[in-house]
């Protein structure tokens, strides 16, 4: 068996399917349910539950406002990701599809996507699950950590 969940095609296929499921779920902060509303954390955390990457692993992030990255250094999505054994974190320079890519906005990383074939699938304020491309210069800048999903 592989160490990392996504080495398999199989996996990476089962993935894709159920990112594409939530494209167009409009954004709503701290929640996580398709077609009806999901935050950048709750959507990616959901997915990967949904398809059995991960087990509960909302469980591991903190409760955080809205705007708690511009009051704060504590890197909340960083820590409660750290605290959950599937996850590794590996960086962002060769990111594999299924890494979770974390974002800094203020003073925290704050935003996170799933990479998947240069792109990363996200859930944004105003625009909701979307995607964009690994190379768009604004979001690279704000890269911070990434975090690779193993079996467990």
């Amino acid at each position: 068996m592989p160490k990392w969940f996504f080495s398999s095609e199989e996996n990476q296929e089962i993935l894709i399917r159920e990112i594409k499921e939530w494209n167009g779920t409009p954004f709503r902060h701290r929640a996580g349910v398709k077609k009806a509303g999901a935050d950048c954390i709750h959507f990616a955390l959901k997915v990967f539950d949904t398809i059995g990457a991960t087990k509960d692993a909302l469980k591991f992030i903190p409760k955080y406002g809205h705007d708690w990255c511009h009051h704060t250094a504590e890197q909340k999505l960083y820590l409660g990701l750290s605290r959950k054994e599937e996850f590794v974190e590996v960086g962002f320079h060769e990111p594999m599809n299924g890494d979770l890519i974390l974002y800094q906005f203020g003073k925290a990383a704050s935003h996170c996507g799933i990479y998947f074939n240069r792109e990363i699938h996200q859930s944004i304020n105003m625009v909701g699950v979307s995607r964009m491309y690994w190379e768009d210069r604004s979001w690279a800048k704000r890269r911070r950590f990434g975090f690779r999903i193993r079996y467990v």
